[in-house]
């Protein structure tokens, strides 16, 4: 699936070529998902976009997971075809 994905800061401003088109999953029932930091960066994101945040998260086997920041987007898709 390849959908869109815009960056909007916590006040809604769009922020200036932050827009990518990424291959994802969508898991419907998320709080939240994970996006590796090399993958962000790829996409032409900037670590300066990310929001602090105090967060350990622990994964299968209670390996740790270290969270670098947050950032709030809009997901948007079409159907192939």
């Amino acid at each position: 699936v390849d959908d869109k994905v815009r960056f909007t800061s916590g006040a809604g401003a769009r922020c200036p070529a932050a827009e990518a088109t990424v291959s994802a999953i969508a898991d419907t029932e998320a709080q939240s998902d994970l996006w590796s930091l090399e993958e962000f960066l790829a996409c032409g994101f900037v670590r300066s976009a990310l929001h602090p945040v105090v967060l350990n998260l622990s994964v299968a086997k209670s390996s740790p997971i270290d969270i670098e920041g947050i950032f709030f987007a809009k997901l948007s898709t079409a159907a192939p075809g």
